[in-house]
């Protein structure tokens, strides 16, 4: 039996190229790892790993774990290609930042990344004010001007009731002292959802 370590000691082999599945025979760390792998974003990928070398009562556990993080990822997909589809019809150029399309390109079942709380999107500077208008038209809401967003912030934040809220990006970090994200544009890659 080994000896309980913290959540990260545990976590870090299991999830290395060559995982040290022998974890999953120490009951206690096992429970550990159920416990603490939400927390650290690897649910998805602690329940891949694990579901054919734990019980049929533990695969439930992992079972679970999937199809949430599925159904997640297919909700926050499906919602990318709305968006992408609205801003298309208006002439609107977008690059989709990090969320469902990261997965869909590096990851393999994609829906093992941590499925992210929002949907990330860059527009230029000029357009910025005309895609918050095309969100507000479908639901959407802003707390904050975008004059305001644009002073204080890297992004404009729009909520939605039963939907992913959706950060459109004018600079990609560092709030007022990021990089604009328009020279990005002609360097971005397209790419199929």
């Amino acid at each position: 039996m080994m000896r309980l370590q913290s959540p990260i000691d545990i976590l870090v082999p299991l999830l290395a190229e060559s995982p040290d599945l022998s974890i999953f025979k120490d009951e206690a760390a096992w429970e550990m790892i159920k416990e603490h792998c939400g927390r650290y974003g690897v649910a998805p990928l602690v329940a891949y790993a694990a579901r054919s070398h734990v019980s049929p009562a533990e695969r439930a556990w992992c079972d679970r774990i999937l199809i949430d993080s599925w159904k997640r990822y297919e909700l926050r997909l499906r919602q990318l290609e709305f968006l992408l589809s609205l801003f298309a019809e208006e002439g609107i150029p977008t690059i989709a930042l990090k969320g469902p399309l990261l997965a869909q390109r590096y990851y393999n079942p994609p829906f093992l990344r941590k499925p992210s709380l929002d949907l990330d999107l860059a527009v230029i500077d000029d357009d910025l004010e005309r895609a918050c208008r095309v969100l507000i038209k479908v639901g959407y809401t802003t707390d904050m001007s975008v004059s305001d967003s644009i002073a204080q912030s890297h992004h404009v934040e729009l909520a939605h009731p039963s939907q992913p809220h959706v950060e459109l990006h004018f600079r990609l970090s560092h709030r007022a002292l990021g990089i604009p994200v328009n020279e990005f544009f002609d360097r971005a890659v397209s790419c199929r959802l």
